[in-house]
């Protein structure tokens, strides 16, 4: 998972990252549509995987549990959005990098967001922005 391009596979990063092929059986499995809170998710916000794969254990992976309600591109916007990421300052103090951010410590951070429908149109239309000013 990179700052500036998201969750990647590693053989597509330019750098030689290390591990033990012994560990491989610690590590997570990440599914395309699970969110993943970085090492560095109190300056960016949350990842969201396209891609099936595995990555550190260092990384908590998490999705909905109910999905019923939640458009996921919605949240994807949400979680990278200032004041969300501000949010998180309040159940992070003291933690440095490399130290990961657990579920249980942002799980209680109190998110307000709009009825489905209003996520659905939300995510659209910030979508089209996207595109239009890529």
């Amino acid at each position: 998972m990179t700052q500036d391009k998201g969750v990647v596979y590693r053989d597509n990063l330019d750098i030689d990252i290390k591990y033990d092929l012994s560990t491989l059986k610690n590590y997570k499995l990440v599914q395309p549509g699970d969110f993943i809170i970085s090492l560095r998710s109190f300056q960016g916000g949350f990842e969201t995987s396209y891609l099936t794969g595995i990555t550190s254990p260092a990384y908590t992976i998490f999705n909905f549990i109910d999905n019923q309600d939640k458009d996921h591109a919605f949240w994807q916007y949400l979680f990278k959005r200032i004041d969300f990421i501000n949010s998180l300052k309040r159940v992070t103090f003291g933690i440095r990098d490399g130290k990961a951010i657990s579920f249980s410590q942002f799980g209680d951070v109190k998110v307000k967001y709009p009825s489905f429908n209003e996520q659905k149109h939300i995510a659209t239309a910030l979508t089209k922005l996207d595109n239009t000013i890529q």
